[in-house]
């Protein structure tokens, strides 16, 4: 039971850091066309996609420092995606950026999945 609870919370926790990163990557397309605030905003939810990405591997071979490590990078995202770092015209700029609106959280719950499961050991 243990390691298919963490198996899903590592699953999650992967799609939660894959979709990150396709935001992360999303926001540099945004540079490309002249958003300049756009630049951190990249750099961070790529960082946050890479933390969860990287925990939910660390999930998915029942190491126990994978779910601390998605729930540090998917709290970033979500505490990110409420602070201002400027505007683009009349548009406010967040410091992180979702793909679709459920990637943080779904990276979110799969750290806390793997953290509430346990190891097999």
């Amino acid at each position: 039971m243990t390691k298919g609870g963490r198996l899903a919370g590592g699953i999650l926790a992967i799609v939660g850091g894959s979709l990150l990163i396709a935001g992360g990557f999303s926001a540099f397309y945004l540079v490309s066309l002249g958003a300049d605030l756009y630049n951190t905003t990249g750099l961070v939810t790529l960082l946050c996609g890479l933390l969860a990405l990287i925990g939910g591997i660390l999930l998915c071979k029942d190491i126990n420092a994978g779910g601390p490590i998605a729930l540090v990078g998917s709290l970033i995202a979500i505490i990110g995606l409420f602070i201002n770092i400027g505007h683009y015209g009349i548009l406010p700029v967040q410091l992180t950026i979702t793909f679709v609106l459920v990637d943080p959280f779904l990276a979110l719950g799969g750290s806390i999945a793997g953290i509430a499961v346990g190891s097999e050991l």
